[in-house]
């Protein structure tokens, strides 16, 4: 079970209290030596550049007349417009610490060099820093020292040496000194302690941070869902076959082309009457939307239309197709597509094109409980290898979800009820279909139906021409998971897509989900509603959301952290999907299913992670490399502060 502080609702309202963020960085230790230790290591840079980097400019490690030892490192700085950094790596800070910093140099020329002593809190974000420097010529090697005292919140310290911008000349440095004395220390305590659990393999598959299913336990942070961003009308579904009673849209990613199926009906009628016919629009980037001319069936005394299916009732009622992903699969019948009403219930149609459909097989799911008068979503899986089927039933007179699978899209299993450990809603249409950067997690934009929770007014409904029988009613969307079971995830209650301004968004059946979600730039993904239903501007429109953007693990300027399940993984390096304020920033830490830290993979080893990006790799100060570890079990420690992730991939 999740365990956590506050903020992630009733579905974990059961688990233990643990400490905040600030006993993460402390705990009471006096200090013990009578003489304070150098807390660098290769102070002298003897064992070459290990616990040192290059930041910035040029600096090398030379060997020859050095203070100790046989090495220093020797900075050159050739212009006025340079600056040079060569950095320590970070080291657990005690606040409340005075630290001292020091530095022997040499120069023969008439320029400067210095030391800078930094503090940085838990996301690597720099508190505070001083610094000293010298002006050559110096008398050989002469020291210069810098002392500070470390902020409450300091969680690592650093050194520096540098030479800044009119500093032109050639810079010796050796035996670098760092050492505190007082203050309280926490070399990497973490307020949340490991229980037991299997390890999870998740290879090297994307994982996005929208429920509990990696974590272990969560301190200061919370899960939360990001709202799409309204993008304007995709297609009007105004041409004399389609109409205001168009509905039940899949998007389909063909090659580099997207299609849009949708129910043409052109006014309100009995489901699966004759005036059904299903249609296809076509874009190349998923914005610009087109009807193509099949010239396949005659409508209104001509062919030059965008109908796929006609005058086969009842199957334009529902239909939705799929394009099968089934390796084994029959190249001609690589599009197929699920259709039908009660009594007869689903039927199964192929095609070769998409274009050109043929009804291969009717009753393949059928029930005399459920009249399958809703979209049913089938797709197949790479997760379960197999067919799956989400279709529309009833669960104590509640509009409910059940699934079925198949292991040829012709005989299925007996259905099974979707299981949610919050109260059932009306779903009218589920649209579950594996989200297409991490295919083993079955995404449902749900179109949640509020019965006779009428909105507008019927003066308001006459203004807007709504048919009189549809704006007694309430409807939005509703982001819902699931990971290849009978259990639909309900981390995020609240609505995911909010109905828009004005009355035309408060009638029934509008604000209807497309089922499948698509990549509409490198950045981006677009989700589609049918809006204004039983109107005359009926439209498809588009919302836009980063990619792997549905939701996060969010962290606000106080920070927290996060402790995953023991993970098994596969890969060579770690990205993130990740956006912090200017102030944010998030680190990771490697542990052993215990808890115990893996050496070379600490937190304060950790380059913190600050920005804005779909892919940003994870980069430790040490010689360890990551690869080392793949197959075993690993946990990760998340120490954020105003931050959210998306997602997180081991990629190869």
């Amino acid at each position: 079970m999740l365990r956590q502080q506050n903020d992630l609702g009733e579905k974990i309202r059961n688990m233990k209290l643990i400490a905040p963020l600030s006993s993460l960085l402390l705990f009471s230790s006096p200090l013990l030596a009578a003489e304070p230790e150098n807390l660098i290591d290769n102070p002298g840079f003897e064992s070459g550049g290990v616990a040192w980097k290059l930041e910035k400019g040029r600096a090398e490690i030379v060997k020859g007349d050095a203070l100790t030892g046989d090495h220093f490192v020797q900075m050159t700085d050739q212009s006025e417009e340079e600056t040079h950094v060569y950095e320590s790596r970070h080291y657990p800070a005690r606040p409340g610490g005075e630290y001292t910093a020091s530095v022997h140099v040499r120069t023969k020329d008439k320029g400067g060099q210095g030391i800078y002593l930094n503090f940085f809190n838990a996301t690597g974000a720099r508190l505070t820093s001083g610094n000293v420097r010298t002006k050559g010529p110096t008398t050989g090697w002469e020291k210069i020292t810098i002392t500070e005292t470390a902020p409450e919140d300091a969680a690592t310290v650093m050194v520096f040496l540098y030479s800044y911008l009119k500093d032109v000349g050639t810079y010796d440095f050796d035996e670098v000194s760092l050492t505190v004395q007082g203050g309280e220390s926490s070399p990497g305590l973490s307020a949340l302690n490991p229980t037991s659990f299997e390890p999870i393999t998740i290879g090297s598959r994307r994982e996005l941070l929208v429920d509990s299913h990696l974590v272990d336990g969560i301190s200061g942070l919370r899960f939360a869902l990001h709202h799409p961003r309204d993008e304007g009308i995709a297609l009007q579904l105004d041409k004399p076959w389609e109409g205001k009673f168009a509905a039940y849209t899949t998007i389909l990613t063909v090659g580099d082309t997207y299609r849009a199926y949708y129910r043409g009906r052109p006014d309100v009628g009995k489901d699966g009457d004759e005036s059904e016919s299903t249609c296809v629009a076509e874009s190349k980037d998923g914005i610009s939307w087109t009807r193509p001319s099949l010239g396949l069936h005659e409508m209104n005394g001509s062919k030059d239309n965008n109908i796929v299916l006609s005058k086969q009732s009842p199957y334009s009622h529902n239909f939705s197709p799929f394009v099968d992903s089934n390796p084994d699969a029959d190249p001609k019948e690589k599009f197929k597509a699920i259709g039908g009403l009660h009594p007869e219930g689903l039927a199964l149609f192929v095609s070769p094109d998409g274009y050109s459909w043929s009804l291969k097989k009717k009753k393949i799911l059928t029930s005399e409980k459920f009249a399958f008068d809703s979209q049913a979503c089938t797709f197949w899986s790479e997760l379960e290898k197999k067919y799956v089927c989400f279709f529309r039933t009833w669960k104590n007179k509640v509009r409910w979800v059940s699934r079925a699978t198949s292991d040829d899209c012709l005989n299925w299993s007996p259905h099974v009820e979707m299981k949610s450990d919050r109260p059932a809603e009306h779903f009218y249409t589920s649209q579950t279909h594996p989200y297409f950067r991490a295919p083993h997690l079955y995404v449902s934009l749900a179109a949640r139906f509020i019965p006779k929770r009428q909105v507008i007014t019927d003066e308001e409904a006459k203004a807007i021409g709504v048919n009189p029988k549809y704006f007694k009613d309430a409807s939005d969307a509703v982001f819902v998971t699931s990971r290849g079971d009978d259990h639909f995830d309900r981390t995020f209650m609240s609505s995911f897509i909010r109905p828009g301004i004005g009355a035309q968004n408060w009638v029934s059946r509008t604000n209807y989900p497309a089922l499948n979600v698509i990549q509409t730039s490198p950045k981006e993904m677009s989700i589609f509603l049918n809006q204004n239903y039983a109107q005359p501007t009926a439209h498809l429109r588009r919302y836009s959301l980063r990619l792997d953007g549905f939701g996060s693990i969010q962290a606000d300027y106080d920070g927290g952290e996060l402790l995953t399940k023991p993970l098994i993984f596969s890969g060579s390096k770690l990205s993130l999907n990740f956006s912090t304020s200017a102030a944010g920033g998030i680190r990771i830490e490697l542990q052993e299913p215990d808890g115990k830290v893996i050496p070379g993979f600490s937190l304060y080893e950790c380059r913190a992670q600050i920005g804005n990006e779909i892919e940003r790799t994870v980069n430790w100060d040490s010689e360890g490399k990551l690869q080392d570890l793949a197959g075993k079990p690993i946990r990760l420690r998340m120490v954020m502060r105003d931050v959210d992730l998306f997602s997180l991939q081991f990629q190869k």
